[in-house]
This record gives C-alpha cells, structure tokens and sequence, in this order.
C-alpha cells in the first residue's frame, strides 16, 4: 500500500505543491494515516482507504492551515484540471452537492468538507461518489474510518506548531518511505 499512497499524495496538484516527504502515522484494516509535507513548506495528515489491485482510493486531508479536503482517486480518470459539480452520500443519507476540482487521476471535494461530514463518514459504513442522476458510480467501505480519523486528527495536533523535524514528531520508527520528490 505504500507506493500507492505515495501516489496519492503525488495527485495533490489541487494545491499546486507537490509532496516532497511521506512517514506513515498509523494503520487501521484499510485505512493508512499519513504525515505529508509538500515543496511549499505545508503539511497534511492523511487518512486513506486504499484498494491498489483496483487502482481507487478515498482520502481524507487535514492541513496544518486549518482546511479540510476529500479526494477520490481512481486510475482510471483522466481529468484535465477543471471544476464541475459532484455529489456524494454517506450510507443512506443525505446527498451533499458541491463543487469538486478534476484533475488527472483525482476529484478533489474542499467546499463539501466540514466537521459535520468528517463526523458522518466516522460513523457511516459507506461513502458514495454519485454522478449527475445520483447513480453511484464508486463506493468505499468507512470500516475503521473512525480510529483513522481520530489518529488523522493526532497527527494533525502534533504538527501544528511548524516542520516535522522540529516537532519530535513519531514517525514509528523515522520510517520514512518516499524521501524524493514524487
């Protein structure tokens, strides 16, 4: 799961940085929760549920800014960088419609994004990406969401207060698997 997690965080083109440096945090069944820093000087705890034998992940972003970002990754797009409407649900409850920006091999969904839908996919079993008429056209199991977001969140506080390497920041280890730019 490891290259494929450094891919996704490759993909984070929505921000015009790209990741320079990725230590794993924590794993819960599928999930993996990750600490990235990008070329810009940001960094981002990431909680992803990845499924590499068929080339798709969801992944949820904490920024050290304070900001929120869900991104769809599927081998199979082939965006080129624009916005358009996305709607997704969780289990079988309301749809939230909203802007998402497709690039490459990612949707990514930042105005959908609030403590109220982070609260939703901890206790939901599934998160649906719809298309326009609502059909879901791809579905992630939320198993182990909430202890991935919960150690997301961890991750998170402990590196508010500026770079890994100044933070003392657990890196299980200083495992750090992708020290070149990706």
């Amino acid at each position: 799961m490891k290259t494929f997690i450094a891919s996704i965080a490759a993909a984070m083109i929505s921000t015009s940085a790209y990741a320079v440096e990725v230590w794993e945090f924590a794993t819960h069944g599928h999930w993996q929760v990750d600490l990235v820093q990008f070329d810009d000087g940001r960094m981002a705890c990431a909680a992803a549920n990845a499924y590499p034998d068929v080339g798709i992940a969801l992944t949820l972003w904490d920024f050290n800014d304070g900001t929120y970002e869900i991104q769809v990754t599927d081998d199979t797009f082939n965006f080129r960088g624009t916005w358009g409407e996305l709607s997704v649900a969780i289990d079988q409850g309301e749809i939230w419609y909203g802007p998402a920006f497709f690039n490459g091999q990612a949707i990514f969904i930042n105005e959908l994004t609030d403590v109220d839908m982070l609260m939703e996919i901890m206790e939901g079993n599934t998160f649906y990406v719809l298309d326009r008429d609502d059909y879901i056209t791809h579905e992630f199991s939320l198993h182990g969401s909430r202890a991935a977001i919960m150690d997301m969140i961890e991750c998170a506080e402990q590196i508010d207060n500026g770079p890994a390497e100044n933070q003392g920041f657990n890196y299980n280890e200083g495992h750090n698997y992708q020290e070149e730019s990706l």
